[in-house]
């Protein structure tokens, strides 16, 4: 047996397997038109993406419709992806960009009583369980309320949640102490 033939046809079976693949490797494939490393991408992400856009735009139509623009801009991007991040951190930048881009044409936010009929239609993955808790996250200035989201319902640190926003680690941290001071207070 050619022992090339053996090694190429190991690498297309790994290949093949994708479930083990890395978030970034699978980004590459991507950009090489592998749409089922696009489909395990959406497998490992596409739940989380559209939860914290939920949470963020308040609806599902505009959680859905902004998840898609998320994937377009995944499969049209991906060749632009150099590693300097994460890959999750990469994706969860575009949702962000995409959510405050429809937050600033909309220039009116969601009322809590909107945000808690779309929570109670879901069945969300995510356990922000207690109502008081979510109507003072719902009532969080927007930038506060994108790094306690990115914290906890994601579990990203501050420096990931510095890349998706854009903004250095220390503001991050700062914005984090406003938030849980402000939430604080409100529970109180």
């Amino acid at each position: 047996m050619n022992r090339f033939a053996s090694s190429s046809d190991y690498i297309l079976g790994a290949l093949n397997d994708l479930g083990s693949t890395s978030d970034e490797q699978l980004v590459t494939l991507v950009a090489q038109g592998r749409e089922d490393a696009f489909n395990e991408l959406y497998k490992r992400f596409g739940v989380k993406l559209y939860n914290y856009l939920l949470f963020m735009l308040g609806d599902q139509e505009s959680a859905e419709d902004a998840l898609q623009e998320v994937l377009i801009g995944l499969w049209q991007g991906c060749g632009r992806f150099r590693s300097r991040s994460k890959a999750r951190t990469w994706l969860y930048r575009i949702a962000y960009h995409r959510a405050v881009s429809i937050l600033r044409k909309r220039k009116n936010h969601v009322s809590y009583d909107d945000l808690q009929a779309v929570l109670s239609e879901q069945d969300m993955d995510f356990s922000v369980q207690n109502e008081r808790l979510r109507a003072a996250l719902e009532r969080l200035p927007e930038k506060q309320k994108t790094v306690v989201l990115l914290a906890y319902i994601e579990e990203m640190s501050y420096s990931e949640i510095a890349a998706v926003v854009g903004i250095p680690a220390g503001t991050v941290k700062s914005r984090m102490n406003r938030a849980l001071k402000l939430l604080s207070i409100m529970l109180k």
